[in-house]
């Protein structure tokens, strides 16, 4: 009975102490910058409230006053702007709707932000008014925070603003497949800044050399702890996200999309939580970070520097794409050639993996040589074994415009090797525009009297016939499992280097079209170029 009674204790807090508190037609005001750090207000009226079975009512607010007039709405990066009726906080404008005008927004309630700092919901996708509503003559009776078929649904739009700076041409057209990115413009690095509610505030997912972030407001100050945004800025749960200082230049009228011109300035703390109700953040203690250091050889040397949040989610999403860009800047254009790259990852758990290898592209050289980045971050950051993030992620490169590869062409030796002597052959490679190279190789593999296969491979091409052949084979080669993160470091730094050509002798006749035993013998040769194609060759001991 004790149980029940506490049930409806609560659900009475929940739903009284925001809906029978908040009625349609309350008055109240909101905070936001509108140009500089001077806190504007502007006038609101509850016109709505949205009902989420189960989870805190929502509030559909109507803005007007002088500040609205400068803008024409609610404008993108106003989000978190709070909002105050008799003087008490009662939540944050979170959203603006895409078939309605930019004075009709939306309003989560405080309550339910303040569960960030202990619990996380999940909100409905679609939740119905409590009364239909009329606006622009047109009848409203839901909302929805995705697209709906049906006419009398608002469909939210967060009112959020995500920046970059640096970003370009194909790395910036990437990223914009994720957020709807706005470009900073601004030269200035520094303004007065104030944490107040109202002010402007960032989640900020790089900085340095690039940058990349969401602009919003700040909702409401405790202490030392923030709530902001009033909606998710990735919706990632647990995070260690830069909180950052934003300075707001001026904001665009528009009657349809009104946007805020700011710049995101520097951290000022750590985003703990980013869920649906918004974001919470502690003031003063910065989140730990992964520093990329880019050092780039052609046509002079370019050095960048950026830094990210040391978190999975974000090295996952942005390693690769920074590293890229900072190719492409360095090399204002893309076109194929080669590449020598030096890879450095210091791992929080203390370990350090170097990682040398050649590349050479036809086409796009950048592009081909961050690929094995992306999968050496990809292997360690989703490994089964062991929790570990790099703390510093080195990449240096020597770039050319010389396309440096060769195919592998034919084995010249003897069909019949006399039984322990030295196996004498060389291998023709056809090296790119250049004439035909043979590399005189000499082995000693101890062989007994029999039959023999030899295959000759580039250390890519090698893997890569194997995985091709067997997709028509009856048995699948297994996968490489690693039992310890010991072996999996290994896998990483002991992998075959492009440039290396990889002579493998099988104890029978082998076929491409068959899984392979695993060889008798194997040697790898430096080669100064990256190797392409496959040869194979059948002798016998005597």
């Amino acid at each position: 009975m004790r149980r029940l009674i506490g049930f409806f204790i609560v659900i009475f807090l929940l739903s009284g102490s925001c809906a029978n508190a908040i009625q349609v037609g309350d008055i109240g005001i909101a905070k936001t910058t509108i140009r500089g750090s001077e806190i504007s207000t502007f006038n609101v009226e509850i016109i709505g409230i949205v009902n989420n079975p189960g989870l805190y009512p929502s509030y559909l607010i109507k803005v007007w006053g002088k500040a609205i007039d400068s803008t024409g709405g609610i404008a993108e990066g106003m989000s978190g702007s709070p909002v105050y009726i008799d003087g008490k906080l009662i939540g944050a404008i979170s959203a603006t709707f895409q078939n309605a005008d930019p004075h009709i927004g939306l309003v989560t309630p405080i309550e339910a932000m303040r569960t960030l700092w202990n619990y996380e919901e999940n909100s409905p996708t679609i939740s119905k008014l409590e009364k239909p509503l009329i606006i622009d003559n047109k009848i409203y009776t839901a909302v929805s925070r995705v697209p709906m078929k049906e006419s009398n649904v608002l469909v939210e739009r967060p009112c959020v603003l995500y920046y970059e700076k640096g970003f370009s041409g194909r790395v910036l057209s990437l990223l914009k497949k994720e957020m709807p990115l706005v470009s900073d413009v601004s030269s200035e690095t520094s303004h007065e800044w104030t944490a107040q509610p109202g002010a402007s505030i960032a989640v900020q997912f790089a900085r340095g050399s690039v940058e990349l972030g969401a602009v919003g407001t700040l909702t409401e100050i405790d202490g030392n702890k923030i709530l902001a945004f009033g909606h998710p800025a990735t919706d990632a749960g647990n995070v260690d996200y830069f909180l950052s200082s934003a300075y707001t230049y001026y904001t665009i009228k528009s009657q349809v999309l009104p946007f805020k011109v700011a710049s995101i300035i520097s951290p000022v703390g750590k985003v703990v939580q980013d869920r649906t109700y918004g974001i919470a953040a502690y003031l003063g203690t910065l989140p730990p970070t992964t520093t990329i250091d880019v050092n780039v050889n052609s046509n002079g040397e370019h050095s960048f520097f950026v830094q990210l949040p040391e978190s999975e989610d974000m090295l996952l999403k942005y390693a690769s794409k920074v590293v890229l860009q900072c190719l492409d800047d360095s090399l204002l254009s893309q076109h194929g050639g080669s590449s020598t790259v030096d890879i450095t990852l210091r791992l929080s758990d203390g370990t350090s993996i170097e990682r040398k290898n050649m590349y050479s592209d036809p086409d796009d050289i950048s592009y081909k040589s961050v690929l094995e980045l992306d999968e050496m971050l990809y292997k360690l950051l989703t490994n089964p074994l062991k929790k570990v993030v790099p703390e510093y992620i080195g990449f240096k490169i020597n770039m050319s415009n010389k396309i440096k590869s060769a195919q592998i062409d034919k084995i010249n030796m003897e069909n019949f090797v006399k039984k322990s002597r030295p196996i004498k052959f060389d291998v023709s490679l056809r090296p790119y525009r250049e004439e035909l190279y043979k590399e005189q190789i000499s082995i000693d593999p101890s062989l007994p009297k029999g039959s023999y296969t030899m295959i000759v491979t580039g250390s890519n091409e090698s893997s890569s016939q194997r995985t091709k052949a067997s997709e028509n084979a009856s048995n699948k080669p297994k996968e490489e499992v690693v039992e310890t993160f010991g072996e999996l470091v290994k896998s990483i730094t002991n992998k075959p280097k492009n440039n290396q050509l990889v002579v493998e002798i099988y104890s029978s006749h082998v076929s491409l079209d068959q899984e392979k035993p695993e060889p008798i013998f194997k040697k790898y040769i430096d080669l100064p170029w990256v190797i392409n194609g496959i040869a194979t060759k059948t002798f016998e001991v005597r």
